[in-house]
């Protein structure tokens, strides 16, 4: 591997992190979302 290659493969696995992080705080939003509005329609989630 030259370091031209390292370099990549470190920046594309931080944009992974990234990216992967802000699904699973755009999920973990999602959930309490739905569970406030399923509370305020009176239903049991």
């Amino acid at each position: 591997m030259t370091k031209g290659n390292g370099w990549q493969t470190m920046r594309w696995i931080i944009l992974i992190a990234l990216f992967a992080l802000d699904v699973g705080i755009v999920w973990l939003i999602v959930r309490k979302v739905k569970s406030i509005l399923a509370k305020r329609k009176g239903r049991r989630s």
